[in-house]
């Protein structure tokens, strides 16, 4: 239970989802903020950073999270925070990236995942990034 009471902040402006995957991960004992938006995570992040973060990219009707997920990167305080990008670009543009979904410089994020998710596989990909972030 190494990962018991870690702090993960989604960042998703479908409540839904949000309110899905808390119930998911607090079962799993992490716990559990949201922003709906990137501004409201940048708060959320300085009051209390994270030991995760899952986002999402199509927020704001754009690929907000992508530019976030760069901002953060190259802020030292938050570049070595883990980034779980969920979302379901695929689905609502038929966009999907070839080959390899993370890049350093174009998407720099640890994880990409495609919505929807299976409860285990998120649980187990937030575990595994959280045991690298240990490890690292």
């Amino acid at each position: 239970m190494a990962n018991a009471g870690k702090l993960v902040l989604v960042i998703d402006d479908d409540a839904d989802l949000v309110a899905s995957t808390q119930v998911v991960l607090e079962a799993s004992n992490f716990i559990v903020d949201s922003a709906a938006n990137p501004e409201e995570g940048r708060m959320k992040i300085k009051q209390n950073p994270p030991a995760l973060i899952i986002l999402d990219i199509m927020m704001e009707g754009k690929g907000a999270g992508i530019i976030f997920a760069r901002q953060l990167r190259r802020d030292p305080q938050t570049a070595k925070i883990p980034i779980l990008m969920l979302t379901g670009m695929t689905e609502q543009t038929g966009f999907s990236f070839p080959g390899n979904k993370t890049d350093p410089r174009w998407l720099p994020v640890d994880e990409y995942v495609e919505k929807p998710v299976d409860p285990a596989i998120l649980v187990q990909k937030v575990k595994n990034l959280l045991e690298k972030s240990r490890e690292g």
